[in-house]
C-alpha cells in the first residue's frame, strides 16, 4: 500500500466544535472520553481526559453535568457510558508530544 503525505488538520482553538461521544475508557485514576467531529469534515478522533474522581467543581463533574443536562449534586450517581452517542460543544487544543500532534478536548461548554 502507498501513502501520501497530506496537510495537517487546522483547528480553531477559540471556537467550540460539535462532537459526538463514541466511547469511554475508564481506568483506576483517569477516564478518557473519545469523540468524533459532527459538523466538520475532519476524519480524526479526539479525546479528553479527566481524573476518575467525581467532586463538585472538578473537570469530570463539569463534563458529566453537561452530558446529564443539569448540575450533579453530592450523592448523585452517574455512568459515563450512558452518554455514548450524545453530542456536545467542546473546545479543542493541539498538543505536541514526542513529535506527534494530538487533538485534545480541554473543555466541554454545552
Amino acid at each position: 500500500m502507498e501513502y501520501t503525505v497530506q496537510e495537517g488538520i487546522t483547528i480553531n482553538e477559540e471556537k467550540p466544535y460539535r462532537l459526538r461521544l463514541t466511547g469511554v475508557d475508564e481506568g483506576e485514576e483517569y477516564i478518557r472520553f473519545v469523540f468524533e467531529f459532527v459538523d466538520e469534515e475532519i476524519d480524526q478522533m479526539v479525546s479528553g481526559v479527566c481524573k476518575a474522581k467525581l467532586a463538585p467543581g472538578n473537570r469530570l463533574h463539569k463534563w458529566l453535568s453537561v452530558f446529564s443536562g443539569g448540575n450533579l449534586e453530592v450523592g448523585d450517581s452517574v455512568n459515563p457510558e450512558a452518554y455514548v452517542g450524545n453530542t456536545v460543544e467542546a473546545v479543542i487544543k493541539k498538543r505536541l508530544k514526542d513529535g506527534i500532534e494530538y487533538l485534545n478536548v480541554v473543555d466541554i461548554v454545552s
